[in-house]
């Protein structure tokens, strides 16, 4: 069913009138405002439950409903819905409500309401115990404290200052992305935190707030910001560790100079769009700049980048210039490029040459790779990467994969839908330590070639394959425990019996 087919508009709310049986409600995930105030007119039960929000228009409309309603799976209910539920005349049932402010809580749950035989009832059926507002205090604090499991952090969308002093002294990383602003007395507090902290929830923050963050011992993470100032972006430099700004869209040259003198991870995943002076300030950063979100890149800019300090990732890119593979070979650590379609020789031989040290687990993944030279590949087969991926590689030769044969890592090719006995003949030259293979089949001849393969051999997509094809592969004695079928049942034939007293039945 379509995201369309699930949202109740007013055209489906008038079928429903006029009979029950032409919508099912419960597979409705959202309610237009307008559908809302023709369907309360239904003189019976209304069952919601495919939603999970209750808007404001929803909950007025509910007013005026004469019948019992339930929304199971409604976790959460503003003061505006409250006090529209609070005038209802007929129960309505909660299951899974969990966040509701104290004042909508003492109030819904102090009503009751007279039944058909004149006994009081609760006007709203709700385990009041499970429910709790989303202010972050001290009593929450102290819960999580004692048992991190029994709370969600990010759930919380604002912190009291008190909470926040508490807070700081929990070691280990702590993800408050629920917090939709923070008063700079609890940024103060947060500071002396020890430990990674993600505040991505926040959209703005003050300079005081800033200052006091960048003190945090750790990875901080601020993916909801979009316009810093000044100031803000010059406190934020000085964070001692890795910095994440990928709310960051746009961002003037000027800021883009003062972040870069942050030392450490820079992560500005949002920029879409690099300037050549904003690439040149870049270029004296010191650590690992992370800049997923470019699409393109100039000769001028490419040049610039290969003098940044640190692990390069633009997993954005799908095509460099010569001139831009060749500036970027120049750069000093590793370049993750996972979407590029085309790999220059000159590039893989440079990210081979930085990943030298298999103790360093360096994973090179090129999934958006379509064309694999040999030249290429026999460059990236002398890097010790920990692993080599080409997930979206679905054509490529045998003697390119000859090329690989010297890699000795986890060897992903799981974009071939199929392999040919040439091809599985050069991959049963390979050294890598395990070859995952995403084909749905194959045939006798690849599987005999395939069995001579010295390393763990993962087939996990694999759906047929004949009985001699089978003995092979059981041969090969080192085959996944993820593959799908029974090799041993199909190698001893039991498959077909198996096949053969299904015929004979249904005859």
């Amino acid at each position: 069913m379509s995201d369309e087919d699930t949202v109740l508009d007013e055209a489906k709310a008038r079928m429903f009138l006029e009979d029950q049986d032409s919508i099912d409600l419960q597979e409705m995930t959202s309610i237009t405002d307008d559908a809302a105030v023709i369907l309360v007119k239904h003189c019976g039960e209304l069952y919601l439950n495919g939603l999970t929000e209750l808007s404001d228009a929803l909950a007025a409309a509910l007013a005026s409903h004469k019948h019992y309603v339930t929304l199971d799976y409604v976790t959460e209910l503003s003061d505006t819905a409250a006090e529209a539920l609070a005038q209802r005349s007929e129960p309505v049932a909660f299951i899974n409500l969990r966040y509701a402010s104290a004042e909508a809580v003492e109030k819904l749950s102090s009503i009751q309401i007279e039944d058909e035989c004149g006994d009081e009832v609760d006007l709203v059926e709700c385990d009041w115990d499970r429910v709790t507002d989303r202010v972050l205090d001290l009593a929450k604090v102290a819960q999580f404290r004692e048992d991190e499991g029994s709370i969600d952090l990010s759930d919380m969308t604002s912190i009291t200052d008190d909470a926040a002093v508490i807070l700081a002294k929990h070691e280990g990383y702590l993800s408050l992305d629920g917090l939709t602003d923070l008063s700079d007395a609890a940024a103060e507090s947060l500071s002396q935190h020890l430990g990674g902290l993600s505040l991505d929830g926040l959209m703005d923050l003050s300079d005081a707030a800033a200052d006091s963050l960048s003190k945090v011992v750790g990875e901080l993470h601020l993916d909801g910001l979009t316009e810093p100032s000044d100031i803000c972006a010059e406190a934020l430099a000085k964070h001692q560790g890795a910095l994440h700004l990928d709310g960051l869209t746009e961002l003037p040259d000027a800021a883009v100079e003062i972040l870069a003198k942050h030392e450490g991870t820079l992560g500005l995943d949002g920029l879409a769009v690099l300037s050549d002076e904003a690439a040149e300030s870049l270029s004296r950063h010191d650590g690992d700049l992370s800049l997923n979100g470019l699409t393109e890149l100039s000769d001028a800019a490419a040049e610039s980048l290969s003098k940044v300090g640190g692990e390069l990732n633009l997993n954005g890119l799908t095509e460099l210039s010569d001139s831009a593979a060749e500036a970027l070979s120049k750069h000093a650590g590793f370049i993750s490029l996972w979407r590029l379609e085309n790999l220059p020789v000159g590039l893989a031989s440079h990210l081979a040459s930085q990943a030298q040290n298999p103790d360093e687990g360096i994973e090179a993944m090129f999934d958006g790779l379509k064309l694999l030279s040999d030249e290429a590949a026999q460059a990236l087969a002398k890097g010790k990467f920990y692993m080599l991926t080409f997930d979206s590689l679905s054509d490529v030769s045998s003697s390119t994969l000859l090329n690989l044969k010297d890699y000795e890592g986890f060897l992903s090719l799981s974009g071939l839908t199929e392999i040919t006995p040439e091809m599985a003949s050069s991959l049963a030259q390979s050294k890598a330590n395990t070859l995952n293979l995403c084909v749905t089949s194959l045939d006798d001849q690849t599987c005999e070639l395939l069995s001579s393969f010295q390393g763990e051999l993962a087939l996990d997509a694999l759906e047929e394959v004949s009985q001699k094809g089978a003995e092979w592969l059981l041969k090969h004695g080192n085959i996944s425990e993820y593959c799908p079928i029974d090799l041993e049942e199909i190698a001893n034939g039991e498959e077909d019996d198996e096949e053969s007293d299904d015929d004979d039945w249904e005859d």
